[in-house]
Parts: structure tokens; C-alpha cells; sequence
């Protein structure tokens, strides 16, 4: 079965209905469906939270997070040793910000596709094969 791990910016075009949300909409009807499982990593919610906490205010900031957590998206609320370790490496090797970094790291770790729109900061993980990517746009 398919694995996918999702990036904050892949909720966030969901909720803002940007390009790629139809994408991050499919894979979500298919995990509700029991067709593939879809993981995000608590860290990488936090940016969805803020992002909508600033822009839309606590009220709507606070409803997305609810509809996420009360969703098919199996949370991942740990960073454990491993994890740790492999995100701190992609972000020295690769440049990458904390959050972009665990989010790979936890699609290495749950061996997952993850599901982003950040093609500029992450396209050098991708050429050096560490993780495999579904662009959304």
C-alpha cells in the first residue's frame, strides 16, 4: 500500500484552495478509503497552525487543526534518536529549515512519498535519491 507523508505547505493549499490542493484532496479520499496511508509529523502541523493563526485568526487556526487531527492523517507526535539524527543531517547536507528537514526525515522513516510544494528548498534531496517526492505543483 501506498505511503505518503505530508509537508505543511500540502494542508496549507488544501485549506486555501491553491494549486495542488486537488492532489493533497485525492490522496486524502484515498486514505479515507483504506487505499493508502498518509502520516504528517506534529512539527510540520505547527506550521500549518501559525500560518493559518496569522493569516485567519485563532477561531479558524484552531478549526483546521481539529478537522487534521480528527482526519485519516496518522500524526506523528515523536521525534525520536533516529529521527534526530537523519534530520540533522538533511539539514546541514541539503540546506533545509527544521521543519522541512523532519518532514523529510519522518517520509524516510514511515519509507513514504512526501507530499510538498517546496520544490526550491527540497529539489537537492531529490536529485540525491535520499527521499522520493510527490510535487503538488
Amino acid at each position: 500500500m501506498e505511503r505518503y507523508t505530508l509537508d505543511s505547505c500540502a494542508l496549507i493549499a488544501l485549506f486555501k484552495t491553491e494549486d495542488g490542493a486537488d492532489i493533497v484532496e485525492s490522496l486524502l479520499s484515498d486514505a479515507t478509503e483504506g487505499r493508502c496511508i498518509v502520516f504528517m509529523h506534529r512539527l510540520n502541523l505547527t506550521e500549518v497552525y501559525y500560518n493559518h493563526l496569522r493569516a485567519d485568526g485563532k477561531e479558524l487556526a484552531d478549526k483546521y487543526i481539529k478537522a487534521v487531527e480528527n482526519s485519516c492523517i496518522n500524526i506523528i507526535d515523536e521525534i525520536t534518536s533516529d529521527l534526530m539524527y537523519k534530520a540533522g543531517e538533511l539539514k546541514v547536507v541539503h540546506r533545509l529549515s527544521l521543519a522541512d528537514a523532519v518532514a523529510i526525515a519522518n517520509s524516510i522513516k514511515e519509507q513514504a512519498i512526501l507530499v510538498t510544494s517546496d520544490r526550491h528548498e527540497m529539489e537537492s534531496v531529490e536529485k540525491s535519491g535520499d527521499a522520493k517526492f510527490l510535487w503538488i505543483r
